[in-house]
This record gives C-alpha cells, structure tokens and sequence, in this order.
C-alpha cells in the first residue's frame, strides 16, 4: 500500500524517553516532552535511538507520562502512560481521596486549584488520601480535559 498511516504508539502504550532534565529525575514524578524525539521517522529508529525526549514539567501542564524509576540526564527511563492508568506519584502537599491533581515543576502532584490557575490542567484523580511527601494513587486522564 502506498503512503499508508501506521500509528507510531498505541493508547496507554508506556513508552522510553530520553532524559534531558539537569541532574537527572526520580522515578514516580511527572513527565513532560523536553525536546524532539530522537531520530528521523524514515530512518529505523534502532539507528538513532527513536525515543522521546523528557524532563519534568512545568507546573500546571499536560505530562506525557510518568518517570518509571530514577535515571541521570542522558539515560533512557520507562515512560509510565496511559488514560486510567492507576499508578504511584509522589505529592508535595498531603492529599484527600478523589481530588484532581495538577503536576508541580518538580513532577510531583498538588492539588488542582481552577481559581488560582485557571489554565492548569488536571493530570488525574487520587484514589486514596496521602501524607505530604508520599506517594499518592493517582488515575491518570491521559488527555487534556476541560478546565
């Protein structure tokens, strides 16, 4: 077949970044897209590496995932992903059961506050309450929701 759409990545499919954060990143943390993916796509990627490019994001944006383990800038990580995916990710404030939740710059989660940041966008829902500096149980959206 001639000029035939074949999708890169499934839904939900977790994904390997490359990290570009300074310092490195923890695992559990948000993630956002830091840069163009490696390589060119009519180019196999098993030349060019082929993967995304990631760092923690800024406060209050969509994430593409979250960090599977702790990786120094430079190295590859398992990017976590996937709408309704329920998985760890640290808080830096304590959190109540069912709140959405926005990314801090960090990667962390915090509390969605729609008055002070109206433009933020709710990355997920707790499932359970969690102590500041835990790690909560969230549920991932996977895709922009109305704010």
């Amino acid at each position: 077949m001639a000029n035939e759409c074949i999708p890169k990545y499934e839904p939900g499919q977790d994904l390997t970044g490359q990290v570009t954060q300074a310092g490195g990143v923890v695992g559990k943390r948000c993630l956002a897209i830091s840069a163009d993916k490696q390589g060119v796509e009519a180019v196999s990627d098993n030349t060019s590496g082929g993967n995304i490019m990631v760092a923690y994001p800024a406060a209050g944006v969509m994430i593409v995932g979250v960090s599977g383990y702790d990786a120094g800038v430079g190295r590859k990580i398992k990017v976590v992903r996937g709408a309704n995916k329920v998985v760890p990710i640290r808080c830096s404030v304590a959190l109540g059961f069912n709140v959405e939740v926005e990314t801090a710059a960090d990667g962390t989660v915090v509390p969605r506050d729609a008055v002070a940041r109206p433009n933020a966008k709710a990355i997920g829902r707790t499932f359970r309450s969690a102590a500041i500096n835990t790690d909560a149980l969230v549920e991932l959206y996977g895709a922009p929701v109305a704010s």
